[in-house]
């Protein structure tokens, strides 16, 4: 077999593999969190082969400050960001810290940093709908994004860019294990990843109306900020 087609195989097989242990985790969570079936969008899977510490990076792209999620060019209008990872290297840990609850890490940024987030103004809301009815909202992001949206792009930004907060923010360390996996909010959880080489992540887009404490997603506590809908 030649380069090319040695090459081609490897990635059929990685497809497969990677469909397989989307499958598996759905079909896991399904009866793990079973009030939340059926009420999640499947997102993406990933594989991470490359070692977290001393990846050099754009800040905006670090793994390694403190950070909650937001997807770029993925809105995802309110709801949760939930993942689940597993360590498939065989001897190393996967290191991580996370940081303090999302309301004390949001506060801590507004009003002085970051404004609070405010509703759309009819006009502004009606274009963004014709942009997304045209298709031409693809080629510019920001047309994509709800309020909440928008503010959470913003928030993740500005958590990684201020290098004070990385440097004071109270943080606790956890080591996962070769073999273990575990599942976190991140658009919730403030966390950054140290260390570790070779993880599986399975991504999950839960209904916040599925929350058995609704008010603690992200989403409440910034429309309670601002008074108003945001998504």
């Amino acid at each position: 077999m030649d380069e090319k087609s040695a090459d081609s195989a490897e990635i059929v097989l990685l497809r497969e593999v990677m469909r397989r242990y989307s499958k598996s985790i759905e079909a896991f969570l399904s009866h793990f969190l079973a009030p939340y079936q059926r009420r999640w969008r499947l997102d993406y899977a990933s594989f991470r082969p490359l070692e977290e510490k001393g990846r050099d990076l754009p800040v905006r792209r670090r793994n390694d400050l403190l950070h909650t999620d937001a997807f770029p060019t993925r809105p995802t209008r309110g709801w949760r960001i939930l993942r689940f990872f597993h360590n498939i290297h065989p001897t190393h840990t996967r290191d991580w810290v996370i940081g303090e609850p999302f309301g004390r890490v949001v506060g801590a940024f507004t009003p002085g940093k970051l404004a609070v987030p405010k509703s759309e103004s009819p006009v502004v809301r009606a274009g963004k709908q014709l942009a997304q009815a045209t298709g031409i909202a693809a080629l510019v992001p920001q047309w994509k994004r709800s309020p909440y949206d928008e503010f959470m792009m913003r928030l993740h930004n500005t958590m990684k860019e201020d290098s004070a907060f990385q440097a004071t923010c109270a943080r606790e360390e956890v080591q996962f294990a070769p073999g273990s996996s575990w599942m976190v909010y991140t658009e919730t959880v403030p966390h950054a990843v140290l260390g570790g080489q070779y993880a599986l992540e399975q991504t999950f887009l839960v209904d916040p109306a599925a929350m058995v404490t609704r008010e603690s997603a992200p989403v409440a506590i910034l429309e309670k900020m601002a008074g108003t809908s945001l998504t």
